[in-house]
C-alpha cells in the first residue's frame, strides 16, 4: 500500500508515483479483502487526524490485481483482524468496516481494478469459461464486492459504486479509469458581491469557442448561498442535485469572500468532460447580469448585457481535496515464469506500475507523464 502525500503539489505527487516504482512483487498469494481491511484503518487515521478540518473532501481507493482471492482469511488471523468462517462473511465485514471508516460526511469510492492476466486464464480453463460473456460475468461476480461509495454531495439515490475495470491489456486500464471516475465534475465559486444576479459561466477545453454554459441565479437564503441554476446550452448534462436545480455552496465560513459550488457527472453530447484548470488559457469564463431574482426581470441598469468577470480565476475556490490509498497486487502470480532475466520476469508488474501511476494522475486533476 502506498503511504499518504501532500499530492497538491508536484512534490507530492512525484514522491506518490516514486514509491510506486520501488514497490516489489512478494513470493505471496493474493489476499484482496485483507488489504482493503488492512486500508480501511489508513482512512480511520486520516479522517480522525485530517478531515475534521477538511470535511468536503473525497477519498478514493484504487485497488490493482491480476489474480482471484484466495489467502485474506488466513492473513486476517495473522494479523488479528478478526477470524470469519469463510471469504464471504469476511466480505460482508470489510464491507460494512470500510463504510464505518469511511464516516458520514464524506464522498468515497472503491475502485477494482482487474489484468486479465494468466492467474485469471488459468481459473477460467478450470471452470469451463470460453466465450467473453461467460468470463465478463465471472470477473464481475468475483470482483463487485470489492466495489464501494457513498456519494456526498451525491443524491443518495444515485448510484456511484464504480463499475469493475477489467482488461487483458494493462495499458488500457489507466484509459479505461479515466473513463469511469467520477471526477468528471466542475468546480467553481461566485464572488458574494454578486448575490442577486445572474451568472454565466462557460466552459472551454480548447479553442475559441465554449463545449457548453449554463446560467443561473445567485441567492443568500439566510446565512447560506445557493445557486439556482436555470437554463444550459444543448447537450450539456450533468447530475441534478434536486428538482430545483438548486446548488449549495460548499465553504461554510462567513469571512470566505466568494461561494463555491460544484457540478457532478459533467457530459457534453453524452461524454464525461473534464475542464482543464489552466487560467492561462481562460478555461473558464464567468459573465454577471443585474436583475431582480424575486420578480426575474432584468434592471435598467446595464439593459441585460452580460458583464465578463476578468478577474476570474478558474483554479481559486474550485479545488476539493482528495486522499488516495492505492493498492497494488505483488502476488508471484504477476511474475513471468518463463523469463529468461529479471526484467523480462517483471515485465507485466512494471505495466500495472505504470497503470497505476497513470490512475494517481488522474485521480488528482493532472496531466499524466505521457501527456
Amino acid at each position: 500500500m502506498v503511504p499518504p502525500f501532500t499530492i497538491s503539489s508536484t512534490i507530492g505527487r512525484e514522491q506518490m508515483t516514486n514509491t510506486v516504482d520501488m514497490m516489489k512483487p512478494q513470493d505471496v498469494n493474493t489476499s484482496l479483502y485483507f488489504a482493503k481491511d488492512f486500508a480501511r484503518r489508513r482512512v480511520k487515521f486520516v479522517r480522525k487526524n485530517i478531515l475534521k478540518r477538511d470535511p468536503d473532501a473525497r477519498i478514493y481507493m484504487l485497488i490493482m490485481t491480476d489474480g482471484l482471492e484466495n489467502t485474506s482469511l488466513q492473513a486476517a488471523k495473522n494479523n488479528h483482524f478478526g477470524r470469519y468462517r469463510n471469504i464471504k462473511k469476511y466480505q460482508q465485514a470489510v464491507k460494512r468496516k470500510t463504510k464505518k471508516a469511511m464516516g458520514k460526511h464524506n464522498f468515497w469510492q472503491v475502485y477494482p481494478i482487474v489484468f486479465i492476466g494468466q492467474d485469471l486464464v488459468n481459473s477460467f480453463e478450470s471452470n469451463g469459461i470460453k466465450d467473453e460473456q461467460s468470463r465478463q460475468e465471472f470477473i464481475k461476480r468475483e470482483f463487485e464486492p470489492m466495489r464501494g461509495a457513498k456519494g456526498a454531495p451525491l443524491r443518495k439515490t444515485d448510484n456511484v459504486s464504480p463499475e469493475v475495470i477489467a482488461s487483458a491489456d494493462v495499458k488500457q486500464l489507466a484509459e479505461r479509469f479515466r473513463e469511469e471516475f467520477i471526477a468528471a465534475s466542475f468546480g467553481f465559486h461566485i464572488p458574494k458581491g454578486y448575490v442577486g444576479q445572474k451568472v454565466k459561466m462557460q466552459l472551454f477545453t480548447n479553442g475559441d469557442q465554449p463545449v457548453g454554459e449554463f446560467v443561473g441565479i445567485y441567492k443568500k437564503k439566510g446565512s447560506k448561498y445557493v445557486f439556482q441554476i436555470t437554463d444550459k446550452s444543448d447537450g450539456l448534462t450533468f447530475l441534478s442535485p434536486n428538482k430545483k436545480n438548486i446548488l449549495k455552496s460548499t465553504n461554510k465560513k462567513k469571512s470566505d469572500l466568494i461561494s463555491k459550488f460544484q457540478i457532478n457527472r459533467l457530459r457534453v453530447n453524452g461524454s464525461f468532460v473534464a475542464i482543464p484548470k489552466d487560467t492561462d488559457n481562460n478555461n473558464v469564463k464567468q459573465f454577471v447580469q443585474k436583475c431582480d431574482y424575486k420578480k426575474t426581470k432584468k434592471t435598467e441598469g446595464n439593459r441585460g448585457l452580460w458583464i465578463w468577470n476578468s478577474e476570474y480565476d478558474a483554479q481559486a475556490g474550485t479545488t476539493t481535496n482528495a486522499y488516495i490509498i492505492t493498492l497494488l497486487d505483488g502476488s508471484k502470480s504477476i511474475l513471468k515464469e518463463s523469463a529468461t532475466s529479471e526484467e523480462e520476469k517483471l515485465e507485466v508488474y512494471r505495466q500495472m506500475q505504470d497503470a497505476m501511476k497513470q490512475m494517481i494522475y488522474i485521480a488528482t486533476g493532472t496531466k499524466t507523464n505521457k501527456e
